[in-house]
């Protein structure tokens, strides 16, 4: 089972979506949650982490997390640094591997070699991993449903966080 995490900042609360699949080349969620956060970090440059973590542990206290094989996250698991990310931060909490997806390169991941091209897209997604190989996570990522830059399971944490659904 994996669950993919988004969440969508308001003026007074965040909104947090997390959607469930068997594998990650499902066609269809299994279920999805959706909370509304008030109690979350300001933001702060090059600190995302601080900001978004609240959000994730709110949707994950509401699941068993032994039923997960990973997380996937909007943001980047890794920078290849010692400055911590979300996915470093969600996988010390949890022990479970992430996924991370960004859409924009990052100023602070050295890593080499995160793009993914999806679909008919000529903009990369970025790619980076936590607690299980960069390749791997690239796999998946390249294989998970939907003919779009965005997998169908991604966009679709997307739209819920955003209330779109």
């Amino acid at each position: 089972m994996i669950i993919i995490i988004d969440v969508d900042y308001g003026e007074s609360e965040a909104c947090v979506a997390g959607v469930f699949a068997e594998k990650t080349d499902s066609k269809e969620s299994c279920g999805f949650l959706r909370l509304k956060v008030k109690d979350y970090g300001n933001y702060q440059s090059g600190q995302f982490y601080k900001r978004e973590l609240p959000c994730i542990e709110a949707i994950l206290e509401k699941v068993n997390s032994k039923v997960l094989d990973f997380i996937i996250i909007d943001g980047y698991a890794d920078f290849g640094t010692e400055r911590v990310s979300l996915g470093q931060a969600v996988y010390k909490m949890y022990g479970i591997p992430i996924i991370g997806i960004a859409k924009k390169a990052c100023k602070y991941c050295v890593l080499a070699d995160t793009e993914v091209l999806r679909g008919n897209s000529h903009s990369p997604l970025f790619v980076t991993s936590y607690g299980l190989s960069q390749e791997k996570a690239k796999d998946i990522v390249r294989c998970m449903n939907g003919e779009n830059r965005l997998p169908y399971l991604v966009k679709l944490a997307d739209s819920y966080a955003r209330g779109n659904i």
